[in-house]
């Protein structure tokens, strides 16, 4: 007798249904984690007091006087004037400029629509390059305000030590 040989069945095994719908299920859940995150970033994380105030401290390291003008309070402008008058008035607008290598904020209160945060700021000293590492750590205590625009620095009721620094440049 004589045997048929033919080529070998191959059972051929697809993606099953229940295999697609649960690594869809997982693509979904990361796409909605990654779109919830970017949400709360935008809407909770950004609208913090913290952020406002490292805004404002990173505007006096740049010496950059519009950006710190605009982290200012409504009391604040109208008891400093316009941006000239606060550059002016304030030895801070310009006397940090390129000093700051660091500062940490912290929430002490947030009551309603004012926040006090602490924030230590360590000063390059004048005179030194950036390359020197000599600084003088300053403790200040920042009043904010929750104003239409977001949380903006409210300077005649904050304490600032760090106030001799700017002022001996």
């Amino acid at each position: 007798m004589s045997r048929m040989m033919g080529r070998p069945r191959r059972i051929r095994e697809g993606r099953g249904i229940g295999e697609i719908l649960s690594e869809a299920l997982v693509y979904i859940l990361i796409v909605g984690a990654l779109i919830g995150a970017g949400i709360w970033y935008k809407v909770v994380y950004l609208a913090t007091p913290g952020v406002a105030l490292s805004g404002y401290l990173t505007a006096v390291n740049k010496g950059d006087i519009t950006s710190q003008y605009w982290y200012l309070s409504a009391t604040t402008k109208k008891l400093t004037g316009n941006i000239d008058q606060y550059e002016g008035q304030f030895k801070m607008a310009r006397g940090l400029v390129a000093r700051i290598p660091s500062f940490a904020v912290t929430e002490l209160k947030v009551a309603g629509d004012q926040a006090e945060l602490e924030a230590r700021l360590d000063i390059r000293r004048t005179g030194q390059e950036l390359y020197q590492a000599t600084a003088d750590s300053f403790t200040d205590r920042y009043l904010l305000r929750k104003e239409t625009e977001g949380w903006k620095v409210v300077l005649e009721k904050s304490v600032l030590k760090s106030m001799k620094a700017a002022e001996a440049r």
